[in-house]
């Protein structure tokens, strides 16, 4: 049976020889790894070490990012076993993940690391995150591998897909590493030193990946919270702030065992700004001959064009590299071409995701909130407004706002707390929301978006019963800026057809106001001291003439009810 045959693996079986006269049974019930082979083919790793990265390697330039980088190294050899950096896109997190892994390389402490990267080959999938952890263990750990193999032998099946991360993680990270501590506890203090392991980018795994990623976060969690201080590794870990992480590593067992920083409290003007100093320096000086020649001075750019650059970085390093990569690429044109840069829109691909991913989301759920409105009426207010009021004056639930804005908290600042409002990490967001051309089908209209807040406004002043008197939050903005956003809206509504939706709600919630709560909404503008607010509506009346008619007869007859207030109050 089986002439011939060299290094036979197969698993659970039973074969009779019939070659004979014999009628030999075999029973094969166990199943074992096969010892001739290596860790490479059992466990099956993928290329996605700090060392695989594609393309020019972002590290944190020398003199940056120093305060941050010294509380990671300080974390290392602290007592929590855990550091989660989290921030919005593209303030860098990988880049400092980078340097993070080549300091720990450097230094003999980088255990393995994993930098996930959305579509690119199984880098996005985490899946292969423990084996090729553990492969990467067997590498730089010293008499590691024969316990990582063992474990192997015990249980071939172990790496396999469909096998739970976190038993994973038990069996080819966490008890490999522990029974490698204790056996060498004997030696210097220097081999006692935690190993690092460092994972970029969690948030970048595939969709489907969530639940498997929230089982690894949990699995790690109670790992660690279970060994105590005999954890034998520290492991960081660098995401955006997307919910589902966030439901993870923000509870109080999370927190009992990890170090939490937060990128967007940390300045990063200064560090920006010498990023395009030593950017622009090499472009200059790889250009110099024809730079000279068209008279450009040194230092280039100037420190108005620098003191500009850092504002509209506004803290972003994608659009501090974005840029510079943009003036590179026109070589002895590069100042022509930095003029030109102030006008591009390096974020625009990022929003695109980020909004992509949480209408995807918002179907699944089948949310009550309208993202694509919630963010024109957030763009559009006024003055800001606290998460709660913004709430009220939509009339939804909190609930379910707060949700709306966690799934594009990636570009999105969300205060600690509900009373307080939510700001946009960048300011191009604006700017791509409000431009067809760039933002599609998440375009905001801006008359669309005065017209839904007028409406919003109305809406709540008569939930009010036009009481309005000693009021703030979101009935005070309404009674403040309705008119405000009525005239925007009607000023840009030369071309609305008479059936749009919008326009049947905006024409029914004015004549509802005016035949409810105007009279009272009046008399305390007058009283209060107020009343240019309602002198403005008359000078838009030229802006109505081509409404359509339902509209144009209900902002006249609001128009002279007021004209009929003010006089007779006078």
């Amino acid at each position: 049976m089986f002439n011939g045959a060299n290094n036979t693996h197969i698993p659970h079986g039973t074969f009779v020889d019939v070659s004979g006269t014999s009628g030999l049974r075999f029973n094969i019930n166990n199943v074992t790894a096969d010892p001739l082979k290596g860790l490479y083919d059992l466990l099956h790793p993928v290329q996605a070490s700090y060392k695989d990265r594609s393309g020019k390697l972002a590290r944190c330039l020398e003199g940056t990012r120093e305060k941050v980088l010294h509380e990671i190294k300080t974390w290392v050899d602290g007592t929590l076993p855990i550091c989660w950096l989290n921030g919005p896109a593209g303030f860098g997190k990988s880049t400092i993940a980078q340097t993070v892994a080549e300091w720990c390389a450097d230094e003999g402490r980088l255990a393995a690391s994993f930098f996930f990267f959305r579509g690119m080959g199984n880098r996005d999938k985490i899946s292969h995150l423990i084996s090729t952890l553990a492969f990467q263990l067997s590498t730089t750990i010293e008499n590691i591998e024969p316990l990582i193999k063992d474990a192997l032998t015990k249980e071939p099946f172990l790496s396999q897909r469909g096998i739970r991360l976190g038993y994973q993680f038990d069996k080819l990270i966490m008890d490999p590493m522990l029974s490698h501590v204790q056996s060498t506890s004997t030696q210097n203090d220097a081999v006692q030193k935690r190993m690092v392991i460092v994972i970029d980018a969690l948030d970048e795994c595939e969709v489907g990946d969530g639940e498997s990623m929230d089982e690894f976060i949990d699995a790690v969690i109670d790992a660690c919270r279970s060994k105590g201080g005999r954890v034998p590794f520290r492991l960081f870990i660098t995401s955006r702030v997307e919910e589902h992480l966030r439901l993870r590593l923000e509870t109080i067992d999370a927190k009992e065992v990890s170090l939490q920083l937060k990128l967007q409290q940390y300045n990063a003007s200064k560090d920006i700004r010498m990023f395009f100093q030593s950017e622009f320096a090499n472009i200059y000086a790889a250009n110099r001959l024809l730079m000279v020649a068209d008279g450009v001075p040194e230092p280039w750019p100037s420190w108005d064009v620098l003191d500009t650059l850092v504002d509209k970085a506004a803290g972003s390093y994608i659009y501090a590299s974005t840029f510079v990569n943009f003036v590179q690429e026109a070589r002895g044109m590069a100042h022509r071409q930095l003029i030109d840069a102030l006008k591009a829109h390096g974020l625009d691909p990022l929003y695109m995701q980020v909004f992509s991913k949480a209408s995807s989301a918002e179907v699944v759920s089948g949310s009550m909130v309208n993202l694509k409105q919630v963010m024109g009426i957030l763009l559009h207010l006024t003055s800001p407004l606290s998460i709660r009021d913004l709430a009220l004056l939509i009339d939804v639930p909190l609930r379910d706002l707060l949700r709306a804005f966690f799934g594009i908290q990636s570009i999105l600042i969300i205060p600690e707390s509900n009373n307080s409002p939510v700001h946009l990490v960048h300011t191009s967001l604006r700017d791509f929301l409000t431009t067809r051309s760039r933002s599609g089908g998440y375009f905001n209209n801006p008359p669309d978006c005065h017209a839904s807040i007028a409406i919003r406004c109305m809406n709540i002043m008569q939930r009010n019963g036009g009481l309005f008197w000693f009021i703030d939050g979101p009935v005070g903005y309404a009674f403040k800026y309705c008119l405000d956003h009525l005239q925007q809206a009607v000023h840009g509504w030369k071309n609305y057809h008479s059936e749009s939706p919008l326009f049947i709600s905006l024409s029914n919630s004015l004549t509802d106001f005016t035949g409810s709560v105007l009279d009272p909404w009046v008399h305390t503008a007058i009283r209060s001291g107020a009343p240019e607010m309602l002198s403005g509506l008359a000078k838009s009346s030229e802006d109505w003439s081509q409404c359509p008619k339902k509209l144009r007869s209900a902002l006249n007859s609001l128009n002279s009810m007021i004209e009929h207030i003010e006089v007779r109050n006078y």
